[in-house]
């Protein structure tokens, strides 16, 4: 299904131009936005809320420099459910060049993955990989130890 992104939520969610919610495959992003969770990940990792919601705006603002009022691709993983516990769409994105959004926010260092979802996509291991290796080497917002203790345990 071809969409246009109309509105960027966070660095892993965006609405499209036909109202559709939808929400990275196998990938997570700090929040940006006041919520409870960012006062769960404030207190689990000792990281104060300002911090974390700018993690969260440098995440949403890499995804808009590469989505916002572009035409993608959404597509359905065949190991995914159709949709989340909250009614957002699952997908991978694709850009008009056969470029893996999932994959490419990953690549630069904005984003984890998801390990409530492990072996629940059939890219879970090669995101992990990608994941590990830009961890290693500080690239992105790895470099920022704050951007570290939120990453969740895969």
């Amino acid at each position: 299904m071809q969409v246009r992104v109309k509105k960027i939520l966070s660095g892993d969610r965006f609405l499209t131009d036909n109202g559709l919610e939808v929400k990275l495959i196998g990938i997570n992003t700090p929040p940006k936005d006041d919520s409870l969770k960012i006062d769960e990940l404030s207190q689990s990792t000792g990281i104060n809320s300002d911090t974390i919601k700018l993690l969260g705006a440098l995440c949403a603002e890499f995804t808009e420099n590469y989505l916002k009022n572009e035409k993608v691709f959404l597509v359905k993983d065949i190991n995914n459910e159709d949709t989340d516990s909250t009614g957002k769409i699952s997908r991978y994105v694709f850009l008009d060049d056969g470029t893996m959004f999932n994959k490419t926010i990953l690549l630069y260092g904005y984003a984890f993955v998801n390990p409530d979802e492990r072996n629940s996509f059939r890219e879970w291991k090669d995101f992990s990989s990608i994941m590990l290796y830009i961890r290693s080497y500080f690239l992105g917002l790895w470099i920022n130890p704050n951007f570290r203790k939120l990453q969740p345990k895969l």
